[in-house]
């Protein structure tokens, strides 16, 4: 459920500038260019992040107005001399820091070709005209721009309560995957349960409740007297699978994209797990919801939910919800619904911390809330009163993630100076430092043990204990970084997500690994 990658290296793979692949258009056939090449262009390499509600580096590239006031690197173009327009440059330059798109971006966007710069230079100078508009609207609903089919990107995973299964994102889509141990012959696949958001899913968090319910799905069957057949064996094996599946659907899940999050349910579709769409929290309204949505957590009891955003190098945002069943009476900036959940906000800090939120997570009892930012630091509030009790400081870099003890009272935290940090919350003193040397993206317990999982930049999951100072086990075998870990409740699975897509999975007692799947699509029966 965390923003897990380095926080610089993160923007700039995330603020793929997509102007380099806007194709021209040429004096005389505005129109069919613009229409055949620049549209299509935009719309599948530019405005996924570069628009009117997610302008990456304050540039917007859905019309010429948005386009000719530029973004916070200066003017992008300029008509009286489009040779010296700072996207030609950007597309031109060789340095790996000034060059768009960047070498490294994560969207499958490539360099330029000469013959594409030329055109690009000969729009500019035929003025730069979207002909399909020439005002402040979109070109087109962006309810039809879609992330990239290359971009699967594991950002975070959480394990459902019953410990069986787990969830993680995957680009925009959420997939289920049940946890399986070594030498199990389960042939149970990974689901897709469908896609979340327009843009890529960066946070997630899984509780049981109740709210908005639907009637669990009926698999009774009479018991037989007579002896157990092959038959009756195989309906057995299916009304177990079913009523593993029913308790699939006692689960809220909580996904965060670029300034929006949104809450579901798991309901069955010609008996397929889907996601169904309960609420949207986005950042219209005065919802305190500023980027992306890098942090999200569910309450103990499921009745609130704390969503961290920010602007980078500006402010963190906190806004707590309170979700209940009853019915919204008003469509104030306050209520959100879907169904019969509806969302308010209870507490917003607008300027929790002095750079965006990384992580978000509620103590055991629910009496306290932990924030940790790119600011280096980490605050706890209380949840009686949303009084600011507890400021830690000893990190050296962005602090990735933070998970409390069972008991309350210790936390711990991993950062990207290579560090998890154990701390008495009580006295807001660090008491250990492990030093893995490695970019830590994501950390958790075991349970209700003193073994912490981590995560790291290096694609290796490590276990350690925060008693100890050495790393007890490492898992390996994923081929690049991971990003986030969620641990089976028999503690017997531990499963890391990230740049590749894929969930790998570990036994924890001796660290050899357990194969992974290929997700299966589910039906497609919601749309984000």
């Amino acid at each position: 459920m965390h923003v897990i990658e380095s926080y610089f290296k993160f923007l700039q793979r995330m603020s793929y500038i997509a102007m380099a692949v806007v194709a021209p258009i040429v004096v005389g056939d505005e129109k069919n260019l613009y229409e055949r090449a620049i549209e299509p262009l935009l719309r599948q390499n530019c405005q996924a992040c570069h628009r009117i509600n997610r302008k990456e580096g304050g540039l917007n590239l859905e019309t010429q107005e948005a386009l000719l006031r530029g973004g916070d690197s200066g003017k992008a173009v300029d008509l009286t001399d489009p040779q010296t327009s700072l996207i030609l440059q950007r597309v031109r330059s060789t340095d790996p820091d000034d060059q768009m798109p960047p070498p490294d971006n994560s969207v499958g966007a490539k360099r330029l070709s000469e013959k594409q710069i030329q055109e690009l230079e000969a729009w500019l100078k035929s003025g730069a005209i979207f002909s399909k508009t020439t005002s402040e609207s979109r070109i087109e609903d962006q309810s039809k721009v879609l992330i990239p089919s290359k971009v699967r990107t594991a950002y975070a995973s959480s394990t459902l309560a019953s410990g069986k299964h787990f969830v993680y994102s995957q680009g925009n889509e959420i997939v289920l995957r049940a946890f399986k141990v070594q030498g199990s012959n389960s042939d149970s696949p990974d689901k897709i349960l469908g896609v979340a958001h327009h843009d890529v899913c960066y946070s997630l968090s899984v509780k049981e409740s109740s709210l908005g319910q639907d009637q669990p799905i009926s698999n009774s069957k009479a018991e037989s007297e007579d002896q157990p057949t092959d038959q009756t064996r195989s309906d057995d094996k299916e009304s177990e699978t079913k009523k593993e599946l029913e308790e699939l659907s006692n689960f809220l899940i909580a996904t965060g994209s670029s300034i929006e999050a949104k809450l579901w349910r798991i309901a069955f579709h010609e008996e397929k797990p889907v996601l169904k769409l309960m609420a949207t929290i986005d950042s219209q309204k005065g919802r305190r919801i500023s980027e992306r949505v890098n942090a999200i957590a569910f309450s103990p009891s499921a009745n609130q939910i704390a969503i961290g955003s920010g602007f980078a190098s500006r402010t963190g945002h906190l806004t707590v919800f309170v979700i209940d069943q009853a019915e919204p009476t008003s469509t104030t900036a306050t209520t959100a619904s879907a169904g019969n959940i509806r969302v308010r906000d209870v507490f917003i800090a607008p300027e929790c911390h002095s750079d965006t939120i990384l992580a978000v997570a509620f103590s055991p009892d629910g009496k306290k809330l932990a924030t940790a930012s790119a600011d280096k630091f980490i605050k706890i509030y209380k949840t009686s009163n949303w009084q600011l009790e507890r400021k830690l400081e000893g990190h050296l870099h962005h602090v990735l993630s933070i998970a409390w003890h069972h008991e309350g009272k210790t936390l711990v935290s991993a950062s990207a100076d290579g560090t998890i940090k154990i701390w008495d919350t009580l006295e807001g003193q660090s008491t250990k430092t492990l030093t893995l040397n490695k970019e830590v993206t994501d950390v958790d317990f075991v349970g209700k043990s003193n073994r912490i999982v981590s995560s790291a930049i290096d694609g290796v999951a490590r276990l350690n204990d925060i008693t100890a100072n050495d790393v007890v086990r490492s898992f390996q075998g994923a081929k690049d970084a991971l990003h986030s870990v969620a641990i089976s409740a028999d503690e017997k699975t531990v499963v890391a997500v990230g740049e590749e897509g894929l969930a790998y999975s570990w036994n924890i007692e001796d660290g050899k690994r357990i194969e992974a799947t290929t997700p299966s699509a589910a039906p497609e029966i919601q749309k984000p």
